[in-house]
Parts: structure tokens; C-alpha cells; sequence
């Protein structure tokens, strides 16, 4: 059993070794950018973001980071949490997507929630849409 759970852990170190250290790196730039967003550190947040970068929700909807810098704060300010999410950040379809999954509350009911967050090369987010699950 213990020779098992040597090699198991020898083959998740290889496979882990293997992946594109790119991705590690974004996906923990995401975790980073949503911890300092809930924190209230928008301006930190934003050294994670690409200038180009795209907000979509059904509530906001900002086409830069300068938008966003004008725009979400406030909006983040006087609304609070509009929705409760994961501290998990999953993979996405390729190494450039990641996903978070929450939910909100609409008039009593509880709706899950899908972002879909894209990194460009250098790890910086570069779209975050936000939808039904």
C-alpha cells in the first residue's frame, strides 16, 4: 500500500511538473485579483488586469480597465456582494480560461452562477463574463 501511494504521489509530481507553469501562474493571478476584490483593494486588483480588459454581467458592463476602475468600485461599494461564489477557482476549456461558480439570491430563489475568466500570455485577465449556470 505504501509503495502504491509513493509512485501515485512520484506520478502527480511528473504530471504536475509536465503542465504549463503559464497556468499555475494565471490561475493564481485569478485567485489573487477576486481575494483583493472582496477585500476592497480595487486598485491592487487592478495590476491584474489588461488594459483591453472586458466586464460582463447582467448588472455592469465595462470595455476597459480604466472603466472598470471609474465603475465597479462604486458599484461594488453601495451594492455589496451581489452573489456568493466559490474560494475555488477551476480550469476552464483550455489554459487560458478559468472558472468560478456561485449564487445569488433573486427574489427569494436561488440562481447558480457561472464567470468564465480569460488570461492572456502574460497571466493578465483579459474578459470575466458572468451568467446563468
Amino acid at each position: 500500500m505504501r509503495y502504491f501511494a509513493f509512485v501515485r504521489s512520484i506520478f502527480v509530481i511528473m504530471v504536475t511538473t509536465a503542465t504549463n507553469t503559464g497556468s499555475m501562474a494565471s490561475i493564481d493571478n485569478v485567485s489573487n485579483f477576486f481575494h483583493l476584490l472582496e477585500g476592497g483593494k480595487y486598485d491592487e486588483a487592478a495590476n491584474y488586469l489588461a488594459e483591453d480588459v472586458q466586464f460582463t454581467s447582467p448588472k455592469f458592463k465595462f470595455k476597459t480597465k480604466e472603466e472598470w476602475m471609474k465603475g465597479f468600485p462604486t458599484f461594488h461599494e453601495k451594492r455589496g456582494a451581489v452573489a456568493e461564489f466559490s474560494d475555488t477557482v477551476e480550469a476552464g476549456v483550455n489554459d487560458k480560461q478559468f472558472i468560478r461558480r456561485g449564487k445569488a439570491k433573486v427574489m427569494g430563489l436561488s440562481i447558480s452562477l457561472m464567470e468564465v475568466i480569460e488570461v492572456n500570455d502574460e497571466g493578465k485577465i483579459v474578459s470575466s463574463a458572468l451568467k446563468k449556470a
